[in-house]
């Protein structure tokens, strides 16, 4: 059996997989993020830590699997005690070569970093070490397992539904929405919309890290005194493309699109007395893959051929989610059958470092098939198309209302 493990916003969750990465058993326990002033979420990390043993009994459990049967972990190295860091988080520190493949010496001067205190880094399939006693402790699970350097959900989630070339735009909808593709060569955003960090196989992933997207919609859940988030998306359904002129501009933490400006604010505009609670919902699901197609239309102009979207996460369980983002976006859009995209590449890594595999082409198999096509509907395409210019006229009046704008910098 291979352990994953998946530290997300509002769980951390545990699954085994069997060797041909058919799920076997899976467990979670719920986490909990508080609102800082300044609209800033924050967690605490001992939280994380507690909740690996009961969700990782839950999964054993469900399995019927003595502990004794995991031969890999993909988590994160500090259950082994080893100082690691993989090739994509360490292209995230600000202090890192991304072409050379290694910390910048002259970066590491200019942020008054010493480069031999920062952790190694190593391929997040490579083996971290293996379990020490802290960890054994934290997990319920014996010494001695080998353990993967991992990487972040931003990098890992393309190997969950086996997405290892270009040509595809990934689309992560959780409680914010990670958008990317990947790249055979280093790309530079001078307008600092997309960033780029390494990947395997010498590729670089691309990507805007995600404003609040399922967030956004467990908010409308709350403001319209709603049962779920599946209520919102059904009474979304019923109001008609293009939600009868109302907008919504997704920036409640902040904006991460059309430009990335901390302290842009949400809003919605357009509203009238006939609009109702239907009308709100679908212009922030319309909002979203607004956004969405901000980084699409940005990674093109970037050079990277895109040729279809792959939908995973919370979001991808809709179709209407998937249908309003093959409308606005031109491309044909995949839901991936595999729901489980973060535990799974984990396990995925964990296999691979304990020898299980010798690298992901054995395991690419098993992973990454679709269920559903959407096709964008040409119907709907004039109306978007005007929707999504009202969206980008919405944000250009707002924007001079917010510091951040890098036009006066």
């Amino acid at each position: 059996m291979f352990l994953g493990l998946d530290i997300g916003t509002q769980s951390l969750e545990a699954a085994l997989f069997d060797n041909r990465f058919t799920i076997a058993g899976q467990g979670a326990e719920p986490l909990t993020y508080a609102f800082a002033p300044g609209g800033k979420a924050q967690q605490d990390p001992g939280d994380w830590l507690a909740a690996l043993r009961p969700a990782i009994a839950r999964a054993l459990t469900m399995a019927d699997c003595p502990a004794e049967a995991v031969r890999g972990i993909g988590a994160g190295g500090h259950l082994t005690g080893s100082r690691k860091m993989d090739h994509a988080l360490a292209s995230t520190t600000l202090l890192y070569d991304i072409e050379a493949g290694a910390y910048d010496p002259e970066l590491c001067a200019a942020f008054g970093v010493r480069e031999d205190s920062l952790p190694e880094t190593a391929g997040m399939e490579e083996p971290a070490g293996t379990l020490n006693r802290l960890g054994a402790e934290l997990t319920g699970l014996p010494q001695g397992i080998p353990v993967a350097v991992g990487t972040g959900d931003d990098f890992s989630n393309a190997i969950g539904v086996g997405l290892l070339q270009p040509g595809t735009l990934l689309c992560q909808i959780g409680t914010a929405e990670v958008v990317g593709a990947l790249s055979r060569e280093p790309v530079v955003d001078r307008r600092a919309l997309v960033e780029t960090h390494r990947f395997l196989g010498g590729k670089y992933f691309v990507e805007n890290p995600g404003g609040l997207c399922g967030g956004a919609l467990e908010w409308a859940v709350r403001l319209l005194n709603l049962d779920n988030v599946q209520t919102l998306t059904e009474l979304a359904a019923i109001a008609p493309p293009g939600s009868d002129g109302v907008f919504f501009l997704p920036a409640l933490t902040g904006s991460m699109a059309p430009e990335w400006i901390t302290d842009m604010r949400a809003c919605f505009s357009g509203l009238s007395a006939p609009h109702g609670a239907r009308h709100l919902a679908r212009a922030i699901v319309e909002g979203t893959a607004f956004a969405m197609h901000d980084v699409q239309i940005r990674l093109t102009e970037l050079g990277l051929e895109l040729e279809r979207i792959v939908l995973v996460g919370g979001g991808a369980a809709s179709p209407l989610w998937a249908q309003v983002r093959a409308d606005v976006s031109g491309l044909p859009v995949d839901v991936s059958a595999t729901k489980d995209a973060s535990s799974i590449r984990a396990a995925a890594l964990g296999a691979v470092a304990c020898r299980a595999f010798d690298d992901f082409s054995g395991i690419s198999p098993f992973l990454g098939y679709e269920t559903r096509r959407f096709e964008p509907d040409p119907k709907n395409a004039p109306t978007y198309i005007a929707a999504y210019q009202a969206y980008l006229s919405l944000f250009s009046v707002l924007r001079p209302q917010h510091r951040g704008d890098l036009e006066d910098k």
